[in-house]
């Protein structure tokens, strides 16, 4: 782990490999660098510097702006794209993190490919019409309902609803220290949650990453999830949406095989 200094402070990474080409892996809301660390390391394995950052609020690195925390993870983003120069560089985000990458992407493009594990932008689906409206409301009562929680002093409670949609895995059996750790981030996670399930930026403004884009999907994800992705990739012409067979919305963190060996797949076609 190093300190990578920005103009808004210090940023915590952490790196894998030593290869030539770098990845930058950007993580989920409420979770943390290491999650992705299994990903890393197999990206490694084929030949990648693979890089992720605490983003802005995580860990060591730099606080974000509760009016703004996805601005503030772009920053983090940039400046560790900076750091690891972008003339080869490559994005992967998951979740929030996967949002944060599309956003990173359009303001960086030298950055030579983006992909998106289920990115949370909200404002790409229609909130009038189905099979989108039903699933936007999804969000927003899981997101009112953590917000709630937090504001009522009752915070585990909406973390756990929050979680378990999600993740699709039950709260209790998660270790105790797994569930303290999530419920002390509980102000950090109403903050962005709040702010990803307001989010009004349509799918046309992802255009311009065209061919840079790979969108990846769980088979078994939340159907909010599957739809971002598919209306992201239907906006952005040459854009490759992939669905990920028994994959779930946890799959970069739980079982990253399958999307390292996409990852691969595509930046290095001839790979065995």
């Amino acid at each position: 782990m190093q300190l990578v200094a920005s103009p808004a402070g210090p940023i915590e990474v952490h790196d894998w490999g030593a290869g030539d080409r770098a990845i930058v892996l950007l993580h989920a809301a409420a979770s943390h660098p290491q999650a992705l660390g299994r990903l890393a390391e197999r990206l490694a394995v084929h030949g990648f510097r693979v890089f992720a950052p605490a983003l802005a609020g995580y860990g060591d690195t730099f606080a974000a702006s509760k009016a703004d925390p996805i601005g503030a993870h772009v920053a983090v983003a940039r400046a560790v794209l900076a750091t690891v120069g972008t003339q080869r560089a490559v994005l992967f985000g998951h979740s929030m993190g996967g949002l944060v990458a599309l956003r990173t992407a359009l303001a960086e493009p030298t950055v030579t490919s983006v992909f998106a594990y289920e990115p949370v932008a909200f404002g790409v689906l229609d909130r009038v019409r189905e099979p989108d409206a039903a699933a936007a409301a999804w969000d927003r009562r899981i997101a009112d309902q953590l917000v709630a929680a937090v504001e009522s002093g009752d915070a585990e409670h909406g973390v756990a609803a929050f979680f378990e949609a999600w993740s699709q895995v039950r709260w209790e059996i998660l270790t105790e220290m797994r569930r303290r750790s999530l419920v002390a981030s509980a102000d950090r996670l109403a903050a962005e949650v709040a702010c990803v399930s307001r989010d009004q930026t349509p799918a046309s403004t992802y255009a311009p990453l065209g061919p840079r884009l790979t969108l990846l999907r769980g088979s078994h994800s939340p159907v909010a999830a599957r739809l971002i992705a598919g209306r992201i990739a239907s906006a952005a012409a040459g854009s490759t949406l992939i669905d990920v067979a028994g994959a779930s919305h946890m799959t970069p963190a739980m079982e990253p095989d399958a999307i390292a060996n996409t990852i691969v797949s595509k930046l290095e076609p001839d790979a065995p």
